[in-house]
């Protein structure tokens, strides 16, 4: 027989000397003929059925050493060996790993098979597969492998031994197929020529069986990745929606976006042109589908108006040939429940032209938009409080001119003199423009407030007398209030006020009757539910609701209900200030208050305010009350950066017997008291002026002059900031616009006081 050319080794150089190669004639030997052509035609018909079966077991479902062991046990049932093995070639470790054995004796023989290196040179099939030659030694003890392998053939006790190596169609080594016979066989040509068949045969099933299971793993993993994507996805075919625009376009359509404008059904002719293919599980979750079914065959229920209108944006885009997008829509849930969400799809590789195959994803971001609107509305109102509170206080300094002085010039009138009623009607005007400015100052959260550990049932009930006498007799009013309910740290004066604002909101909502119905609970508020709303706290606190069963507010009308002057009255019937001051005053109670409304269905305000366990107080300065003649003839220095006020202290102070000193900023003020402390006796400071303000020059003042009492004016709240003030060392407060009476007898008891 003719030699073969040696093969480099897989994965590695030339052969060491420490591996002889074996004579090429060590490998092939001359066969004798068949010893008849009966024995021939036996051999073929079983061949043919090996075939046959191999065949069958290729196709099977089985797993791939199961095949392979099948295979072994028909090829040992026609060339009579005694037991046979597969051994799969593991690059990366150059290992032949045991992957299949069949035949006699086999079990009792497992440990006379470890795995085996490529570079062991005792062993047969690691020397097939080296060299990538076929061995045919049907007498070992004839061949010259019993000389070169000699210790591991005789240590298995092996006589006739058939190997070949099993490579993949690029001529890559898969593994070794080895038959093996503990005494001596006679093979014929054919047997050789079935054997590299079946080798062949195996080369091929191993290597389409491992494409299949790669495909299958694919498939698997891809199966695995959709249907547990966090994101609900689509599978869908655009196909023919995407001819349905190329027809468009033929037909003289060529603004699409306006063709849609236009024609509102063409976009919904497109959409039933689109097949939904697949969806995952969160997808089923999303739109509260029963399976997947009912998901897709009901694309058309799921559409909205500003759904068809995105739809009709990505359509355009389609018909460019665009090939991802991603845009923000609002769907329905098979239920009916509206979801908004950011829709991204792409179009699968292989399909970028007919848009048979697109991914599409949609991600909830409802609750995330509710959130944002939440926040932007609580940032909204502390714009507004800010706002109006800036408007307060200078309200407050015009109205402390215009009250002031009328004040004055009635001091010593009576009643028919000339000029009283106008005077009176001034003073009544100035009156109303203060309670406003209160107003404001509530919603802006910078009013004063009293608060005492307050029972919210007790206020409900007091309430709901005077309700029973002054809303129409058709308006039931209900009370389902918790008995055990928790005590609340708050004003009652104020709390009074809301339970009337919003009472009266409610009855002029139920004009032809209805029911006006208080609830009161106690609630745990926890971490989520804060997170879900920015303006809560965790930890105890009790809910007080207000509901109506009147016409209801739509979203327009609820995103704007807190804000001041807002109001859906007729001109005249109204300030719109009544929720404003409702909102300002729960938040100053450091609670939060949430309105919920469908038109028609009437309304609902829930207001959620910090339990307490003990009585929290909260002392507010107070001037002595201790009478005194409103006359003195001390000096005073006024410190205030508006010359309207300045003015009207001067002429308030003066008239009483006083002598007033302007300061225009604590910067001058302490200018001032450097020379003449001594003579003064009261200094009257406001807290909001430029340069170094109210708080950091009465900190200088008590610094350098410890002794010397002030005043602090504030249109302010004595809570808060201002209150920090009054801690700082102030004798007392006095709030803007003055009231004469009030600042004549605090001046007055402050200064004897000091003196005392």
């Amino acid at each position: 027989m003719t030699s073969q050319k040696k093969r480099p080794d897989p994965g590695a150089g030339e052969m060491s000397p420490e591996h002889p190669p074996l004579p090429a004639w060590s490998c092939d030997e001359a066969w004798p003929a068949d010893a008849s052509p009966a024995i021939a035609l036996t051999r073929q018909q079983r061949e043919r059925q090996a075939f046959h079966i191999i065949t069958e077991a290729a196709v099977s479902q089985a797993e791939l050493p199961a095949i392979c062991q099948k295979i072994l046990t028909d090829l040992l049932s026609v060339l009579d060996f005694d037991f046979a093995t597969l051994r799969l070639y593991d690059p990366a470790t150059r290992l032949l790993n045991l992957t299949a054995i069949a035949g006699q004796r086999v079990q009792a023989m497992l440990d006379k098979f470890p795995v085996q290196s490529i570079d062991d040179p005792h062993y047969v099939g690691a020397f097939v597969a080296r060299e990538r030659k076929p061995v045919f030694a049907p007498e070992v003890d004839r061949h010259t492998i019993a000389e070169t392998h000699a210790m591991r053939v005789r240590e298995i006790g092996l006589k006739g031994i058939i190997a070949y190596p099993i490579t993949s169609a690029a001529g890559d080594l898969i593994g070794v197929v080895q038959l093996n016979a503990g005494e001596a066989r006679s093979i014929n040509p054919g047997d050789r020529t079935f054997f590299e068949a079946v080798a062949r045969m195996f080369g091929t099933i191993i290597e389409h069986r491992r494409a299949v299971d790669s495909l299958r793993e694919s498939e698997e993993g891809y199966r695995s990745l959709f249907e547990n994507a966090p994101a609900a996805l689509w599978v869908a075919d655009f196909s023919d929606a995407k001819a349905y625009l190329t027809r468009l376009q033929e037909t003289g359509t060529a603004d699409l976006g306006t063709h849609f404008t236009a024609n509102p059904g063409a976009v919904a002719e497109c959409a039933a042109r689109i097949k939904v293919l697949d969806v995952n599980q969160q997808a089923l979750e999303l739109y509260q589908a029963q399976d997947k079914q009912a998901l897709k065959t009901g694309l058309s229920r799921i559409l909205t108006a500003q759904s068809f209108e995105a739809l009709a944006g990505e359509l355009v885009i389609i018909s460019a040939g665009g090939q991802r997008s991603s845009t923000e829509i609002e769907n329905l849930t098979l239920s009916g429940e509206k979801r908004r969400l950011v829709m991204q799809w792409f179009v699968a590789p292989g399909h970028e032209s007919d848009y048979g195959r697109v991914f599409i994803s949609f991600r909830d971001v409802t609750a995330t938009r509710a959130l944002e609107a939440q926040l932007l509305q609580s940032q909204k109102m502390e714009s507004v409080g800010t706002l109006a509170g800036g408007i307060a206080h200078d309200f407050n300094n015009i109205m402390q001119a215009i009250s002031g002085y009328t004040q004055l010039m009635l001091w010593d009138r009576h009643p028919g003199e000339q000029d009283y009623d106008n005077l009176r009607a001034i003073e009544k005007a100035a009156d109303r423009a203060s309670k406003l400015t209160r107003q404001l100052l509530t919603f802006s959260r910078k009013v004063p407030i009293a608060l005492k550990p307050t029972d919210l049932n007790a206020e409900i009930e007091g309430v709901g007398k005077i309700l029973a006498r002054t809303i129409p007799k058709m308006i039931r009013i209900e009370q389902h209030l918790d008995p055990d309910l928790y005590p609340v740290n708050a004003d009652r004066s104020q709390i009074e006020q809301v339970l009337m604002n919003l009472s009266i909101n409610a009855s002029n909502a139920m004009p032809d009757g209805g029911r006006l119905v208080f609830e009161t609970a106690n609630v745990e508020l926890d971490r989520t539910y804060a997170l879900a709303h920015p303006e809560a706290h965790e930890g105890p606190h009790v809910r007080l609701s207000v509901s109506d069963t009147g016409h209801g507010m739509n979203a327009e009308t609820q995103r704007r209900v807190f804000e001041p002057f807002f109001t859906t009255g007729e001109i005249g019937q109204g300030s719109g200030l009544g929720l404003a001051m409702v909102y300002g005053i729960v938040k100053n109670h450091d609670g939060h208050i949430l309105c919920y409304s469908t038109p028609g269905q009437g309304t609902c305000f829930k207001i959620y305010l910090p339990a307490i366990g003990t009585p929290l107080a909260i002392p507010i300065g107070e001037a002595s009350p201790a009478a005194a003649s409103p006359s003195g003839t001390e000096t005073i220095l006024v410190v205030d950066d508006e010359p309207v006020i300045l003015d009207l202290a001067e002429t308030i102070l003066a008239r009483f017997g006083y002598t007033v000193i302007r300061a225009e900023s604590g910067e001058q003020a302490l200018a001032i008291l450097a020379g003449q402390a001594e003579s003064v006796d009261l200094v009257i400071l406001d807290l909001n002026m430029p340069g170094m303000g109210g708080h950091n020059c009465l900190e200088t003042l008590k610094a350098r002059y410890p002794d010397l009492p002030v005043l602090i004016a504030s249109g302010y709240s004595p809570n808060g900031s201002v209150r920090d003030t009054l801690s700082a060392g102030a004798a007392g407060f006095i709030g803007k616009p003055y009231q004469l009476k009030e600042m004549l007898k605090i001046v007055r008891d402050i200064i004897d006081a000091e003196s005392s």
